[in-house]
């Protein structure tokens, strides 16, 4: 059991309706430890997965149906209701699998010169061959659900939507942490390293403290601050039960409306 994702273990629990998430787990033979639990417990509460009485949500539910972790759950879900599905997906294949990057001696030059030109330089081929049988596995797309693919903006208001609330935001010369406050530097390896100072957001995936004590954002990219306004952060509405639409009606008018504006800061 410690060598799943608690997050996914505390959905399954909750799916199953196995009762209370905390003394379930510490039944188990390796049974994690409180903080642990309450910690995942608390992560899934802040993504909006579980209600604060820790009941499963809408958004859960079926975040709890998808064979990845919660954040890369719900890129899918929000691609879907942006429609660019096909660029959800192929990113979320990527990040769960490991990096197609070859580690060997004598190197680095080359690599970085592969990553920043984009070319397949390095990449091991038969890593880079398992994101599409990865991709495969989660949907077969639709082509109403795809026609955003091709437009970065939106792609990248998805990915910080999704990611919230692993953000970082520019101070001075380099990056906080918006969650923690934690100042963090950017992997030698990120392409976003020579960023331009005009880009004051970025979304990234995970952080790990390094050898040096400190800690690295990997597999970041820039966020406009109007997606960050628009999407990130607390938004409450609420729906009359005279109406003739569902929350799902204004969800889609939501989205429709949000990817006119991504579209307009474009051209």
């Amino acid at each position: 059991m410690l060598r799943l994702s608690l997050q996914d273990l505390v959905l399954r629990v909750k799916i199953c309706k196995l009762g209370e998430v905390e003394p379930t787990l510490l039944e188990a033979l390796d049974a994690p430890s409180s903080k642990n639990i309450r910690r995942a417990i608390d992560s899934l509460k802040e993504v909006k997965a579980l209600t604060n009485s820790e009941n499963l949500t809408p958004l859960g539910m079926q975040l709890a149906k998808l064979p990845l972790d919660v954040f890369l759950g719900k890129l899918i879900i929000h691609g879907a209701f942006f429609k660019c599905l096909d660029a959800s997906i192929s990113i979320a294949a990527i990040l769960s699998s490991k990096s197609p990057f070859v580690n060997t001696m004598g190197s680095n030059t080359q690599k970085d010169l592969a990553r920043l030109s984009f070319k397949k330089g390095t990449v091991y081929t038969s890593r880079a061959s398992r994101y599409g049988g990865r991709q495969r596995q989660f949907f077969t797309i639709p082509e109403e659900y795809d026609i955003n693919s091709s437009n970065d903006v939106i792609v990248n208001a998805v990915i910080a939507w999704s990611f919230y609330p692993k953000l970082l935001t520019r101070e001075g010369k380099g990056w906080r942490n918006v969650a923690n406050n934690q100042a963090v530097t950017l992997h030698p390896t990120s392409v976003n390293k020579q960023t331009d100072a005009s880009i004051k957001w970025l979304s990234y995936y995970h952080i790990m403290q390094g050898r040096n004590r400190n800690y690295n954002a990997f597999e970041t990219n820039a966020v406009d601050d109007f997606a960050i306004a628009l999407l990130c952060g607390e938004a409450e509405f609420k729906v009359s039960r005279a109406s003739k639409h569902s929350g799902k009606d204004y969800m889609e008018l939501a989205s429709n409306q949000i990817i006119d504006v991504c579209r307009r800061s474009v051209n």
